[in-house]
């Protein structure tokens, strides 16, 4: 530690005299001092009496809520929402619930499966094309999918009835909730089911949904002279007249061959 290097303020009269000479010098106006009002403006910010001033910008805009989900669904960051149309953090996801809410709220924008003959032709001819054995009644893909949440607070969790780790899937250790959704051979959804939390498996989320109440009462048809359209499902689900899913303990087995070969057949659908 040598003393010569030390860095500390000058308290002598000149040295205070040169550094506001030149602070005077830069500054328009010209301002005496310069360290004695640094001084008073930062102890009276300190001393708690500084406010800043009010910013009222009104309510916001349906135009900016609209491009804020538009934008954050595209990817964009809340924070830079917020700076490019000048609102908060808590506006640009109140913003995108908003538009969330109002989507669900039209008809011509639910997603179920349809009941027609002719949908679901539609629908299977495109799995045969793509099976190479070409399975001819395979009138949908349905899986499971859990959609991620931060943990819901108490309040929350309170105003549903349920608990906190209900939320929770314990086979991913995330919280969330068990999207169940059908599909065609493009990967289109045809039925949407959000209804359950993460903590819920997928045989218990298909059976409390609407598609599986319709399901029972006859929603697959059937053409004549071939089997019952169904929809095709892995192990989750349980085997039906409306669900196909593969065998289960059949890999590696000489005398379950046929099956294992249905199984492969079964997951290119």
């Amino acid at each position: 530690m040598m003393p010569e290097f030390y860095i500390f303020y000058l308290e002598s009269l000149k040295a205070q005299r040169k550094i506001d000479a030149r602070f005077k010098k830069s500054s328009t106006p010209k301002i005496n001092n310069c360290a004695v009002s640094l001084y008073q403006k930062k102890g009276k910010r300190a001393s708690g009496n500084y406010k800043d001033p009010p910013v009222h910008n009104g309510p916001v805009p349906s135009t900016v809520r609209l491009a804020c989900a538009i934008c954050y669904f595209a990817g964009s960051s809340p924070y830079n929402l917020g700076c490019v149309y000048s609102i908060s953090y808590r506006s640009v996801l109140e913003s995108v619930w908003n538009i969330v809410e109002a989507i669900n709220m039209m008809p011509e924008f639910y997603i179920f499966y349809l009941e027609s003959l002719k949908a679901q032709r539609k629908i299977d001819a495109r799995f045969k094309k793509s099976s190479t054995p070409k399975i001819n009644n395979c009138a949908g893909a349905i899986d499971g999918k859990l959609i991620w949440t931060t943990k819901p607070s108490l309040a929350d969790a309170k105003s549903r009835i349920i608990d906190q780790k209900k939320y929770l899937c314990g086979r991913k250790h995330k919280f969330g909730l068990n999207c169940q959704a059908v599909s065609d051979s493009w990967g289109r959804f045809v039925d949407v089911s959000i209804i359950y939390g993460g903590s819920t498996a997928d045989c218990l989320v298909f059976e409390g949904s609407d598609l599986y109440k319709w399901l029972i009462k006859g929603l697959m048809k059937q053409d004549l002279g071939k089997q019952p359209f169904v929809l095709f499902g892995d192990n989750a689900y349980l085997n039906s007249s409306f669900m196909a899913t593969p065998y289960p303990n059949v890999s590696n087995n000489p005398g379950t061959k046929t099956k294992d070969d249905y199984i492969f057949y079964h997951s290119q659908l």
